[in-house]
């Protein structure tokens, strides 16, 4: 996931791989992509604005890559959780530029 944007103009990207995490941490973020359904959300949802955080997730599961953009308060809840559980994962590698 790579979030950006604001004021300040940060950006933060988050990677997470289940094959790096705990067998009960791989099971939750499986769980958590199902329940926030990330492969059915169409790709355009949302779209960066100036001076407005947005994220920008990218999920893979085998042959499977969807690429979803969402704005801060347009974030739903599922994606909301989702997200604040990968910042804090152990194995997550997070960079900030």
């Amino acid at each position: 996931m790579t979030e950006g944007g604001g004021f300040a103009g940060l950006v933060r990207t988050t990677v997470v791989d289940a094959a790096d995490l705990s067998p009960a941490d791989a099971a939750t973020l499986r769980t958590m992509v199902a329940d926030s359904d990330l492969f059915d959300l169409d790709s355009s949802t949302g779209r960066a604005y100036p001076d407005v955080i947005s994220h920008e997730i990218v999920v893979e599961d085998g042959d499977r890559r969807h690429t979803v953009i969402w704005t801060d308060p347009e974030l739903p809840t599922e994606l909301r959780a989702l997200l604040a559980w990968l910042r804090t994962v152990p194995g997550a590698q997070t960079t900030l530029v």
